[in-house]
C-alpha cells in the first residue's frame, strides 16, 4: 500500500461558521466520487474500480456534521455523518482554521458554497 495524495474534482455542499458562535459550525457536503484524481489516469482507473471505490455501485459520498468542538488555538473537531458504500458512520475530523474575512454580499452566518476542489488523502495500492 502506498499514500497518495488526491481530491475530488467534482463535490458540491455548504458550509456555515461564525467565528463568535464555532460551535454552530455546519457543514455538508456530497461528493461526486467519480471525480477523484491523483494525476495518474491508470491509478485514478483503478481507485474508481471494485477494488477501492466501487463507482459504479457507490458515485457518490456524503458528509453531513453533528457537531463542531472548538479545541482553542483555531484548531477543532468536526464531528459527523459520513454515508459512503451503502453505509452511515459517525466520524471525527481535525480541523484547523487558516483564515477568515468578509465576502461582499454574503450576510454573516449565510450558508457558502463549498470550494470545487476537495484535496484529501487517499490510500491505494502503490503501483510501482
Amino acid at each position: 500500500m502506498g499514500y497518495v495524495v488526491g481530491r475530488f474534482n467534482e463535490f458540491t455542499g455548504s458550509f456555515t461558521y461564525d467565528a463568535a458562535n464555532p460551535e454552530a459550525t455546519q457543514v455538508d457536503v456530497l461528493i461526486n466520487m467519480t471525480s477523484v484524481d491523483s494525476n495518474h489516469a491508470e491509478r485514478d482507473r483503478h481507485i474508481r474500480s471494485s477494488d477501492f471505490f466501487d463507482v459504479s455501485q457507490y458515485a457518490e459520498a456524503r458528509f453531513v456534521s453533528t457537531g463542531y468542538e472548538d479545541l482553542g488555538d483555531d484548531k477543532g473537531t468536526l464531528t459527523g455523518d459520513l454515508t459512503w458504500f451503502g453505509q452511515t458512520r459517525s466520524i471525527d475530523i481535525d480541523v484547523e482554521k487558516v483564515g477568515e474575512g468578509r465576502i461582499p454580499g454574503v450576510a454573516t452566518g449565510q450558508a457558502l458554497p463549498v470550494l470545487p476542489s476537495c484535496i484529501c488523502p487517499i490510500l491505494v495500492p502503490s503501483l510501482t
